[in-house]
């Protein structure tokens, strides 16, 4: 287990634990992109999985159960337990879902939540939404130089979020998302000296997180995609509830593209640029590899105001299940773009080892070693790609 397991939102471990049920089936934002968050998002399962592989009609779907292992610095080790039903709502409509899922690592953190997600009218419209509730232990690092501290934390909560997507075209879609959440952030224990005092830190926080969204998407598949790009705007506002006085906006932006390299090889990269403006709680704030997926420094070492990172990998396929890829990535963060230099960029490098599970699509099962500019090993296990 790493020294520093760091900053985990509940949203994110909510989507941890219902990941393994999308993983298998699949095939976020979206977006969750080698952390919780980028490994599996839970809505792009409805992208992937066509009418035919489960019939018309609620009544003609399918059920799923899916044991997933898990493995990061940010989570620690532990299982995913995922239950659900698919089906399609019409024949031109993308797949829906009810789903359950649970987690639980080595640290003691435990997340459990269920999820709906709908898509209708000929694929125009998609709705989904998202209740669950996660009690977490991490450590926090201390900030700059004080780096090597750590402080232990523990966190718990419940979230609701709800997305409405509509498609203007093939290639674009507007959405709206909502997010309420209730938490309280504690120490385990005496707190060291040198700790910033971070909004929301030690108090109960409500709060709800809303704005809309900008797609623009030309990739040839959702799953393992070999050509096109994606990009993705978010605009959110935050604002405190029942006494929480803290107001804000998050803007993130990313981007990916990817194209074929030899006969069964893939190059692919992302961009993420990512700003708040305001109050906001130290948990809404951009995040070296919650915000980005970049894969070699645990979620919360390194976190600011503003962000922006990019990523490289190449793919290839080896056989028709056994993969492989290598990959490297940068991100920095600082109190706002300007401030952002050489020196704030952290870097990684790595490879990994892919083995697909499903025959009918292009979903596989992840298992990365990446190694930091301090030198340190990461190993991260996770259903699906980094981005």
């Amino acid at each position: 287990m790493p020294r520093t397991i760091a900053l985990l939102t509940l949203q994110t471990a909510l989507r941890v634990a219902l990941c393994g049920l999308t993983g298998l089936v699949l095939f976020q934002p979206g977006d969750m992109r080698a952390e919780a968050q980028q490994s599996l998002a839970v809505d792009t399962m409805r992208d992937t999985t066509s009418a035919d592989a489960a019939g018309i009609g609620f009544r003609n779907g399918s059920f799923v159960l899916a044991p997933i292992p898990l493995s990061n610095p940010t989570l620690g080790s532990g299982l995913i337990l995922g239950a659900g039903y698919l089906f399609s709502v019409d024949a031109a409509s993308d797949a829906s879902h009810l789903a359950l899922g649970a987690m639980r690592t080595d640290n003691g953190s435990t997340a459990y939540g269920a999820s709906v997600s709908l898509s209708f009218a000929e694929n125009r419209w998609a709705l989904g939404t998202t209740f669950g509730r996660a009690d977490l232990n991490y450590d926090l690092s201390g900030p700059g130089v004080l780096s090597f501290l750590d402080l232990p934390v523990s966190q718990s909560g419940d979230l609701v979020s709800v997305t409405l997507d509509y498609r203007l075209s093939d290639r674009i879609k507007l959405g709206f998302e909502a997010t309420w959440l209730s938490t309280t952030v504690q120490t385990d224990g005496v707190a060291l000296g040198g700790f910033p005092v971070l909004p929301g830190f030690g108090i109960d926080v409500e709060q709800v997180i809303a704005g809309p969204t900008l797609e623009w998407d030309t990739l040839d598949d959702a799953i393992y995609p070999t050509s096109g790009t994606n990009a993705k705007l978010w605009a959110q506002r935050g604002v405190g509830l029942d006494g929480f006085d803290a107001e804000f906006w998050k803007y993130v932006l990313q981007a990916k593209a990817f194209a074929p390299l030899g006969a069964r090889g893939v190059v692919g990269g992302s961009v993420t640029a990512c700003e708040v403006d305001g109050e906001a709680p130290f948990f809404n704030l951009c995040a070296i590899g919650l915000t980005d997926g970049l894969r070699g420094y645990a979620i919360g070492r390194f976190f600011g105001p503003t962000l922006l990172s990019g990523q490289i990998e190449y793919r290839a396929r080896f056989t028709d299940r056994i993969g492989g890829v290598a990959f490297a990535g940068a991100s920095g963060v600082a109190p706002d773009f300007e401030a952002l230099d050489a020196a704030r960029f952290k870097s990684a490098a790595g490879l990994g080892l892919r083995y697909r599970l499903s025959r009918q699509f292009p979903l596989d099962f992840s298992v990365d070693g990446v190694r930091n500019e301090d030198g340190d090993d990461l190993l991260y296990i996770y259903v699906g790609q980094a981005f």
